[in-house]
């Protein structure tokens, strides 16, 4: 057997340790991360905000780490950044928008890799003033990126791009009653006031107007089945409706078939009478009586009528009914 002296052994050890030094040892092979900023379309409408995802391709696992976004500061400015579980925060600084911001994130104190894929960042920009259509580049560089172990972990970025376009027209979505009319109860026969009436449209670009060239359906004499009016708006080209609640009551009058006598329970006038119309059972016209003051009036059936109508006229608008007759046998 071979033995070592031992004023040997400082050399032997020394020996060793080089050989140990030179040696090939069974080093792991390095992480990798794949990085992809999106490409997004938007109008170039300022102060439109534009969602850019970062996600992830492909990922072996990593601790934590660094990266610079670039951009355009003269057409965009960053507003936020928005993580996710598999890339946390870490210690990120306020936004400058510089055209540069370092993202920090993961845990420097990682005991086990984030490894998902996926969206890791979501970058949230606004368009700034003046910014014109086009395509612009989201960069990705100045990686800094360790595994759990502090080990570098290579990683691959892809920029994204945020292409303006031209800004799409306004368009009509809706209108709303924003005040209703002073009058929305109603007798038989009279028509919509829209006195008092506030009516607003919305557009596609979440602003807000009032309007006033709208119109009411229906715009003629009203009836006791009518809950609502439809109130409709037009605007280069595109339509749209809303409805007004309202309640209308029956005739203003009431028929005594006995006495062959009506009262009129709201106002009239002559240019606004109601008429009683009196037929024969064949349905001959024999007369009509007009009423043109409220109360009650006698005597306006004329002789041998078999059947009365009853309805209210303007005399001011060619005599116009102002409502359906109600026929009344007797």
């Amino acid at each position: 057997m071979r033995t070592i002296t031992i004023r040997k052994l400082p050399a032997v050890l020394l020996a060793l340790a080089l050989v140990s030094v030179l040696l090939p040892v069974g080093a792991s092979a390095a992480g990798t991360l794949a990085l992809e900023a999106g490409k997004v379309m938007a109008p170039a409408v300022p102060g439109t905000v534009i969602r850019v995802p970062v996600k992830a391709t492909a990922n072996s696992g990593y601790g934590s780490g660094i990266l610079t976004v670039g951009w355009d500061k003269n057409v965009l400015e960053l507003k936020d950044v928005e993580y996710s579980a598999q890339a946390p925060k870490g210690y990120s600084a306020d936004i400058q928008n510089t055209g540069k911001y370092i993202i920090d994130f993961g845990d420097d104190l990682a005991t086990t890799n984030y490894t998902g894929t996926g969206t890791f960042f979501i970058l949230v920009f606004a368009v700034r003033a003046g910014a014109a259509k086009g395509d612009y580049p989201i960069s990705l560089s100045d990686f800094d990126i360790n595994d759990k172990d502090i080990d570098p972990v290579t990683v691959t970025g892809k920029a994204g791009t945020v292409t303006l376009t031209d800004a799409a027209p306004v368009t009509l979505t809706g209108i709303t009653i924003t005040k209703v009319p002073a009058r929305t109860a109603y007798l038989l026969g009279e028509t919509f006031d829209k006195a008092g009436m506030e009516v607003t449209a919305a557009y596609s670009d979440n602003s807000t107007a009032k309007v006033t060239g709208y119109t009411v359906s229906p715009a003629g004499a009203l009836k006791t089945s009518d809950t609502s009016v439809t109130v409709s708006y037009t605007e280069n080209g595109v339509t749209r409706t809303v409805k007004q609640m309202i309640t209308v009551k029956n005739q203003i009058w009431t028929f005594d078939k006995t006495a062959k006598s009506i009262t009129i329970t709201s106002a009239v006038s002559e240019s606004c009478p109601v008429i009683v119309a009196s037929y024969d059972d064949q349905g001959r016209f024999l007369g009509s009586t007009f009423v043109t003051k409220a109360g009650k009036m006698s005597s306006v059936v004329k002789s041998g009528a078999g059947r009365v109508a009853i309805f209210w006229i303007d005399t001011t608008a060619s005599f116009i009914p102002k409502c359906a007759a109600e026929k009344i046998d007797l």
